[in-house]
């Protein structure tokens, strides 16, 4: 509680921001923890205005991080010398903290079987679980610019999440449109670039659906 009390300090300071943006934000601090090479995700789960799990993408707890594959995955050694991969490039991906997968050439998205990453969302899932906490009826933010991937939206689903609020909802991939087709489960854009403002009137003292006096020069939506 006190942890939150001070977050909530930080965000709202100099103004009042919508609840959106507030947990945004958040989320990139959370998904700054994370030792992912290729991006660093954050999301957490609201429920009743309060944040009851986070979590961030990377690998299971106790398996090294990518960076440290390069000296002892020796599966991963062959796999890149196989590629013609020389002893340099793979010096200069560890120093510079590349994903393993970049050296590999794949494109953005594949090569998955070589990633041992959890996603930030199924990590905040899992977190809750492990602590007893229920997710049905809860909101989930990511401070992602795409949707979920199939597996990750399936377990959300199946977890009672009634929402996801990303920055942008890029579709993933097809199955994940044909999954979503099929769920009830809302998926909403919130651009923290664009979408929100802080407010320099005094009467903004709700901070509900909307956040300033209508006859504020700023008055917006929460989207």
């Amino acid at each position: 509680m006190e942890q939150e009390e001070q977050l909530e300090k930080m965000y709202l300071k100099g103004g009042v921001v919508t609840w959106d943006e507030y947990y945004l934000k958040i989320c990139q601090t959370v998904g700054s923890n994370s030792k992912c090479h290729s991006r660093q995700i954050g999301a957490i789960l609201v429920k009743d205005n309060r944040i009851i799990s986070t979590g961030y993408n990377g690998p299971p707890v106790g398996v090294p991080e990518c960076r440290e594959r390069y000296k002892i995955d020796k599966s991963l050694l062959k796999f890149l010398r196989s590629k013609n991969v020389s002893g340099d490039e793979i010096k200069r991906a560890y120093n510079d903290k590349v994903c393993p997968r970049r050296p590999m050439k794949f494109p953005s998205g594949e090569g998955l079987e070589w990633c041992c990453a959890i996603h930030a969302e199924k990590n905040c899932l899992l977190s809750a679980a492990l602590q007893g906490i229920s997710t049905k009826g809860a909101t989930m933010y990511a401070n992602m610019d795409i949707s979920p991937c199939s597996q990750c939206l399936g377990a959300c689903i199946n977890a009672g999440i009634k929402e996801l609020v990303l920055l942008k909802n890029t579709t993933y991939d097809a199955t994940v449109e044909w999954v979503n087709y099929f769920s009830s489960i809302k998926i909403r854009e919130f651009n923290l670039k664009e979408d929100n403002h802080f407010c320099k009137t005094k009467n903004c003292d709700d901070r509900g659906d909307w956040f300033c006096d209508p006859s504020c020069e700023r008055f917006t939506k929460n989207v």
